[in-house]
């Protein structure tokens, strides 16, 4: 929990991140849906392909929280 200092995300094609908050938005500990911050959508030819970019993406979204 906290409130939002920095917020960066990458840019790839073909995906599609979708932020539900932004820099000095208050964020608490996910305990359900109503605490999402936002979703990540990929697309692939298989699960496995889909998996990679997925762990590619996150790698590279930058979230610091005060």
């Amino acid at each position: 929990s906290g409130i939002v200092q920095t917020l960066s995300l990458p840019d790839v094609e073909g995906v599609q991140i979708h932020m539900f908050i932004q820099e000095g938005s208050e964020v608490r500990a996910f305990t359900n849906s109503n605490d999402a911050i936002g979703e990540v959508i990929v697309k692939g030819e298989t699960l496995a392909e889909c998996e990679c970019i997925m762990q590619n993406i996150l790698s590279k979204i930058c979230l610091e929280l005060v």
